[in-house]
């Protein structure tokens, strides 16, 4: 809370000084680069205001040794939708905290691949990395390794993926069971109730991707009998993958009249809907919300889509872990859901996105 009000009280003394936001910041932390007169000008607003600097964030700046975050992905940064946005939000938190002497290393895994990913560990720790953020491969090896760093001592955030059973400062991402039952009622909604649906996701090497799948067919057994699973195929979402296995999936099964995109691939997957003759008779729902999903919705290629918001995502992983750098207050709790919006033609207007 008190970072947010310094930011609005920054913003105040800039309009009444006349100077950028980073003016007013280098004033205040007395750097370099601003003439002697508007830095007294500032000052004296400041203190009209009864503006405190953040001493922490300060000292944090000032230090000889810059704070190394590392991040890992467990795929590469350009083949998916969703890790795009979380880079986003990433590099817009770290741009917003320059000032606090924080520096990101990133590394990129290779298809969800666990022991590429446990070799980026070892590297990245050689850089000396102050925390950790990572996309985790649900696999025993990684789980133990972040154990380990756990009780090392190095702060490590789960970002967009779960793991059971470890020890971490907090994990940041979707609620993944929630968004099973949102597609369950909404496969509900769409087809009243009877459909015969096909499932095409990341691999469920990822804990995320498995626990929505399994909280959907829980909710079709239980409430919705009348929605049949009849395949759930799993492929690295490229887009050559996507429209090879959407195609195999429809011709082999003809009886599915709704595809759930668990993981992207919507852009082949239309493109091979349309080269077998069935636009517009298959329903779509998306777990990725973009430009081009955004225009499929408005043509009707698209029924509903599901946005991870994964912006925010990348966002809020890296505030939490840097006001726990500054702070080294315990946090009080350790899962942080960024929600889920539903999204439809009528009101993808209001939706972002970022």
């Amino acid at each position: 809370m008190s970072e947010r009000k310094n930011s609005v009280t920054i913003k105040k003394i800039a309009e009444m000084a006349g100077v950028s936001r980073g003016t007013v910041d280098r004033a205040l932390n007395n750097r370099k680069g601003v003439n002697p007169e508007v830095a007294k000008k500032i000052k004296e607003i400041a203190e009209l205001l009864n503006y405190k600097v953040n001493i922490l964030a300060k000292s944090l700046s000032q230090s000889k040794n810059k704070s190394k975050i590392g991040l890992i992905y467990h795929v590469n940064l350009y083949t998916s939708v969703i890790i795009n946005e979380i880079e986003e939000g990433i590099l817009k938190a770290v741009s917003e905290r320059i000032d606090y002497g924080i520096e990101l290393v990133t590394k990129c895994g290779q298809n969800f691949d666990a022991n590429k990913q446990l070799e980026l560990i070892d590297e990245i720790l050689e850089e000396g990395i102050s925390a950790l953020i990572i996309v985790p491969i649900n696999d025993d090896k990684i789980r133990q390794r972040i154990n380990q760093l756990y009780l090392e001592g190095l702060p490590v955030i789960l970002l967009t993926n779960n793991l059971e059973e470890t020890n971490k400062l907090a994990y940041v991402g979707p609620n993944y069971p929630l968004t099973g039952r949102i597609v369950a009622g909404l496969t509900n909604i769409i087809t009243n109730g009877k459909a015969n649906l096909g499932i095409i996701t990341a691999p469920c090497s990822m804990l995320g991707h498995k626990q929505r799948i399994d909280s959907l067919k829980e909710l079709t057994k239980t409430r919705y009998p009348g929605i049949k699973i009849i395949k759930i195929s799993e492929v690295i979402l490229n887009e050559i993958e996507a429209y090879k296995d959407t195609k195999e999936l429809l011709i082999n099964n003809p009886q599915i009249d709704i595809l759930w995109y668990a993981h992207g691939g919507v852009l082949s997957g239309l493109k091979a809907i349309k080269d077998i003759g069935l636009t517009g008779k298959i329903k779509i729902i998306s777990s990725d919300f973009s430009s081009f999903i955004k225009q499929a919705l408005i043509e009707d290629l698209v029924t509903a889509a599901i946005s991870q918001n994964g912006f925010q995502q990348g966002y809020y992983a890296v505030k939490i872990l840097v006001d726990y750098l500054l702070t080294k207050n315990t946090l009080q709790q350790k899962d942080f859901f960024i929600g889920s919006d539903i999204i439809i033609k009528e009101n993808m207007g209001d939706m972002n996105l970022n």
